[in-house]
Protein backbone atom coordinates (compact mmCIF):
# COMPACT_ATOMS: atom_id res chain seq x y z
CA UNK A 1 0.00 0.00 0.00
CA UNK A 2 1.01 3.33 -0.66
CA UNK A 3 -0.48 6.73 0.37
CA UNK A 4 0.91 10.49 -1.03
CA UNK A 5 2.23 12.83 1.16
CA UNK A 6 -0.65 14.71 1.02
CA UNK A 7 -2.90 11.67 1.58
CA UNK A 8 -5.10 12.10 -1.56
CA UNK A 9 -3.54 9.19 -4.00
CA UNK A 10 -3.73 6.08 -2.56
CA UNK A 11 -2.64 2.82 -4.57
CA UNK A 12 -3.22 -0.51 -3.04
CA UNK A 13 -1.61 -4.46 -4.09
CA UNK A 14 -2.85 -8.08 -3.04
CA UNK A 15 -0.89 -10.89 -4.47
CA UNK A 16 -2.30 -14.26 -3.62
CA UNK A 17 -0.13 -17.24 -4.52
CA UNK A 18 -1.92 -20.61 -4.16
CA UNK A 19 -5.26 -21.24 -4.29
CA UNK A 20 -8.14 -21.66 -1.20
CA UNK A 21 -11.09 -21.50 -0.55
CA UNK A 22 -12.64 -18.12 -0.70
CA UNK A 23 -13.65 -16.61 2.83
CA UNK A 24 -14.17 -12.95 2.82
CA UNK A 25 -11.22 -10.86 3.36
CA UNK A 26 -11.10 -7.20 4.47
CA UNK A 27 -7.84 -5.27 3.50
CA UNK A 28 -7.84 -2.84 6.18
CA UNK A 29 -5.78 1.16 4.85
CA UNK A 30 -3.91 3.10 7.15
CA UNK A 31 -2.31 6.15 6.84
CA UNK A 32 -5.66 8.02 5.22
CA UNK A 33 -7.36 11.05 6.57
CA UNK A 34 -10.60 10.13 8.39
CA UNK A 35 -12.26 12.95 6.91
CA UNK A 36 -11.50 12.39 3.27
CA UNK A 37 -13.88 10.90 0.33
CA UNK A 38 -12.27 8.27 -1.55
CA UNK A 39 -13.40 7.61 -4.91
CA UNK A 40 -11.86 4.41 -7.07
CA UNK A 41 -11.51 3.55 -11.04
CA UNK A 42 -15.35 2.55 -10.55
CA UNK A 43 -16.94 5.65 -9.33
CA UNK A 44 -17.22 3.95 -5.89
CA UNK A 45 -16.69 6.71 -3.05
CA UNK A 46 -15.52 5.62 0.65
CA UNK A 47 -14.90 7.79 3.00
CA UNK A 48 -11.11 7.24 5.05
CA UNK A 49 -12.66 6.48 8.28
CA UNK A 50 -14.76 3.16 6.91
CA UNK A 51 -10.92 2.68 4.08
CA UNK A 52 -9.19 2.22 7.85
CA UNK A 53 -11.79 1.02 10.59
CA UNK A 54 -13.96 -1.92 7.99
CA UNK A 55 -11.48 -1.90 5.20
CA UNK A 56 -12.44 -2.79 1.17
CA UNK A 57 -13.24 -6.53 0.77
CA UNK A 58 -10.67 -9.03 -1.64
CA UNK A 59 -12.55 -10.38 -4.49
CA UNK A 60 -12.81 -13.98 -5.42
CA UNK A 61 -9.92 -14.91 -6.99
CA UNK A 62 -10.06 -17.69 -9.78
CA UNK A 63 -6.55 -19.87 -9.57
CA UNK A 64 -3.16 -19.32 -8.45
CA UNK A 65 -0.81 -16.27 -8.98
CA UNK A 66 -4.08 -13.51 -8.75
CA UNK A 67 -3.60 -10.27 -8.27
CA UNK A 68 -5.81 -7.35 -7.56
CA UNK A 69 -5.15 -3.47 -7.68
CA UNK A 70 -6.92 -0.46 -6.26
CA UNK A 71 -6.47 2.99 -7.32
CA UNK A 72 -8.07 5.55 -5.46
CA UNK A 73 -8.37 9.39 -5.41
CA UNK A 74 -9.49 11.88 -2.95
CA UNK A 75 -12.95 13.04 -4.21
CA UNK A 76 -12.12 17.07 -4.94
CA UNK A 77 -8.93 15.39 -7.33
CA UNK A 78 -10.99 13.08 -8.97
Amino acid sequence: MFVSDDKEEIAVFYFKVLAEIHEPIMIKLKGLNPDFDYVDKNGEIYSGDELMYMGIEIPKLEGDFRSVIWHFLCKTKY
